[in-house]
């Protein structure tokens, strides 16, 4: 049996799908960045993972998405439309230091030995 995820900011809990949507590889760049005055982490996707990212949050309106980095589940949005265009914004309650491990975490394999 499945054990359930938790959601460190709020301590909600999920059961995750075993089949990632994306993965690194998908994956152009990732870089912190500021969205209202918060720290946030700005995705970039590259052509192949846009389009399958577009196509799932099209196809996933009004239900959460998950965000794991290195094993943990670091956000849960609920989807509110669908995300074309490549590019992505994850922002919720982390600082700083956390906006910049999970970037570090979702970063490329490719972009990590540079």
């Amino acid at each position: 049996m499945r054990k359930p995820v938790s959601l460190p900011a709020t301590g909600e809990e999920f059961f995750l799908h075993t089949d990632a949507v994306l993965s690194n590889a998908d994956i152009a760049s990732a870089r912190v960045v500021a969205h209202g005055g918060e720290p946030a982490v700005e995705i970039t996707l590259t052509p192949e993972g846009g389009e399958r990212f577009a196509r799932v949050t099209e196809e996933h309106v009004m239900k959460r998405m998950a965000i794991v980095v290195d094993g943990k589940l670091v956000a849960a949005p609920i989807i509110r439309a669908a995300i074309p265009g490549g590019k992505a914004i994850i922002h919720g309650n982390f600082d700083d230091k956390e906006a910049r491990r999970i970037a570090g975490g979702i970063t490329p394999v490719r972009s990590r030995s540079r």
